[in-house]
């Protein structure tokens, strides 16, 4: 994966302004100036709603803004995006905050989406459930597991936040967070995020 050197954020198919990180590994954010006319703070304690450029803090984010680290996955979905990623061959420590972000892509569960967009998605509806949830226990009980199970969970949204195995699913026309314990029992929770 190329180093990506400038990501512009969208928020409901604006451009809310761009993304760039300062030789220290800062992030940098700018507002566009349509966002400017028309827009809203997107972060109004960090990112007030006003012309230049802002700089993130080393600290707490590291070197990010909260509302961008927001959007990166975490727990489960960050095991899933390292996995997936080695198992492709890229290192994951070698990413940047910017190449993490185009990773999700227009793939995040909120109102913000990055481009360029390297994000991928299932093209299709069905899910065997009983499958994933036993390639769930296989990729919690190891450190280096990278079997097919790793792909599908990436591909139907390996990082809607938290810590526990999920993934989303498509069912009459809805769609559904299925999440799965450590066991093989699934739980479904109809989606309303969107």
């Amino acid at each position: 994966m190329n180093s990506i050197k400038q990501t512009e954020v969208i928020c409901d198919n604006r451009l809310a302004g761009r993304l760039a990180l300062t030789k220290e590994g800062l992030c940098a954010f700018e507002y566009s100036a349509e966002w400017l006319n028309s827009g809203f703070s997107i972060s109004p304690f960090e990112l007030p709603l006003r012309s230049g450029v802002f700089v993130a803090k080393p600290s707490p984010f590291d070197g990010g803004f909260g509302v961008f680290d927001d959007c990166l996955p975490d727990g489960w979905g960050l095991l899933i995006l390292d996995r997936y990623l080695q198992k492709n061959g890229l290192n994951p420590r070698t990413l940047s905050l910017l190449d993490r972000l185009a990773l999700v892509g227009s793939t995040g569960r909120g109102a913000l989406e990055f481009r360029p967009d390297k994000s991928v998605t299932s093209k299709q509806d069905y899910a065997d459930f009983e499958k994933l949830a036993l390639e769930a226990e296989q990729i919690l009980d190891s450190d280096d597991y990278t079997g097919e199970g790793i792909e599908e969970f990436q591909y139907r949204g390996g990082s809607p936040g938290g810590a526990r195995p999920k993934i989303f699913a498509r069912y009459d026309g809805k769609e559904w967070l299925v999440k799965f314990r450590a066991s093989t029992i699934c739980i479904f929770f109809r989606l309303v995020l969107r």
